[in-house]
């Protein structure tokens, strides 16, 4: 899988340095980006080495790829941190709703 004579797939992950280590323990090469300056030079950068799929968070997609013209396969994961308070509200629902509380 992923394989073609003299060919090894390249997969790259960038984003937050608290998803780094799930990418990390799937032997994914992993790249931190905190700004869109880091972000868009690593992507560049990435796409030179000619890294077959590249993972990147939403929020470093959202800050660094608007508009722009990719090249490559990018997968664009979505944020725990963007719906985190979205899951807290659901949580807080069921609880109430378990608990007849209003």
């Amino acid at each position: 899988w992923g394989k073609k004579k003299g060919f090894m797939a390249k997969i790259a992950f960038i984003g937050d340095r608290l998803s780094l280590d799930f990418f990390r323990l799937l032997k994914i090469d992993v790249f931190p980006a905190e700004t869109r300056a880091e972000a868009s030079s690593l992507l560049k950068e990435l796409q030179e080495k000619q890294y077959t799929t590249i993972f990147i968070t939403e929020e470093v997609f959202e800050q660094t790829m608007k508009g722009a013209f990719l090249k490559g396969n990018l997968v664009v994961l979505p944020s725990w941190k963007k719906h985190q308070k979205e899951s807290q509200k659901l949580v807080n629902e069921l609880v109430r709703r378990a608990t007849g509380m209003k």
